[in-house]
This record gives structure tokens, sequence and C-alpha cells, in this order.
């Protein structure tokens, strides 16, 4: 055998093998850590709203006596929030907190004195703000766990993934916007009713267009 077809054995065998598993492991650990990033802004933004949502409950309080419902709604949801720590439950009680702020700001808007109340307008500004980045950013998220998952359909990657103790990923299933939008609908066609989120734990897709 001569010199340069060892060469080409040896590089077919063995370097090409290794270029392949550590181009892999390589791109496994950048979806991995670029999806822990996403997350970790993920949180912040959803602490941000946690902290937000009672300051607006609060200024409607002071007007909003006969609602009282909608006020004791998003403390519950926020409370069942910041409870949460797994992504499926994450999303589910972040939901439940997303209609029941979008409920309050939408009423709100329809209200005599919040409707020019400069602190009211002022907090759901920023909530809205935070509502649209987190829509962005979750759309991210989900985009690097589908790609780990697409990426663990390989028995490389799954090796890969079996040895560095890489979680069974999950998507997070929250659109704030999409709740606003849903409760506007609901609003919209049963004014007079209390409109409630359809089941317990309501999750919906994030949306590609934003």
């Amino acid at each position: 055998m001569t010199p340069l077809l060892t060469g080409a054995v040896v590089c077919a065998t063995v370097v090409l093998p290794l270029g392949m598993v550590a181009f892999g492991d390589w791109h496994l650990k950048r979806q991995i850590q670029q999806r822990r990033e996403r997350w970790d802004d993920i949180e912040e933004l959803l602490k941000c709203r946690q902290t937000l949502a009672p300051r607006l409950a609060a200024i409607a309080n002071l007007y909003m006596d006969w609602e009282h419902h909608l006020i004791a709604d998003i403390g519950e949801a926020r409370r069942h929030a910041m409870a949460s720590h797994t992504v499926t439950a994450r999303a589910a009680t972040e939901t439940a907190l997303s209609w029941a702020l979008a409920r309050l700001m939408l009423i709100g808007e329809d209200h005599e004195q919040l409707v020019h109340h400069a602190d009211f307008i002022s907090v759901c500004e920023q909530i809205a703000k935070v509502e649209r980045k987190l829509a962005r950013l979750i759309l991210s998220f989900n985009q690097h766990t589908d790609a780990i998952t697409n990426m663990q359909q390989s028995p490389l990657i799954r090796v890969l993934s079996w040895l560095r103790r890489v979680p069974v990923d999950e998507r997070f299933e929250l659109d704030p916007l999409l709740a606003r939008q849903a409760m506007i609908e609901l609003l919209r066609l049963q004014p007079t009713v209390r409109p409630q989120a359809p089941g317990a734990a309501p999750e919906f897709p994030i949306s590609e267009r934003m």
C-alpha cells in the first residue's frame, strides 16, 4: 500500500469520523448555550412583568372597586407564575397572567378615569413593551429547542446528548400578544360577560408574524 493510499485510508477511517464528532459536539454545545441565553433573557422579562403587574393592579384598584375580581385574578396568577420553575409550568402560569393583565388593561381603556390616568397608561405601555420583547425571545428560544430536537434524531448526537446529560428540551408555549388579541375578541363579542381563558392552563403557539 502506497503512503498516499495509507494516508487516505487513515483520513477516511479516523480523521473524518473524529472531525464529524467534534463538529457535532460543537454545534450541539452552541445550540444549548444559545437556548440557555434566550431562557435567561426570557426569565428576566417575566420577572419584570411580575413586578409591573401589582403596580397596575394597585392603580386600577383605586377606581375599580366593583371589579375587584380582576385585581384578585392578577394577584393569584402572579403568585402561581412566581412559584413555577419548569418550562411547562411557567408556560401555563405565565399564560394565565397574560390573560389577567390583558383583561384588566382592556377594561381600563374604557374606564372614564383610568383611560386618562398617566400612571396607568405608563404601566400599560411598559407591560406591552415587555410582552413584545418576550414574543421575539420566545420565538428564538423555541427555534433553538427545535434545532436541538432535530439534531438528536442523529445517533451520534443522541450519544453526545447522553454523555453531556442534555435534558429533554421543551418548547415554551406562551404568546402574550396572542392572549391580548384573543381577549380583545372575547370582549368585543361579549362585552357584558367576564371573559375567561379557555381551560385551566391555556397554551398558545408562538406566532411567526411579529
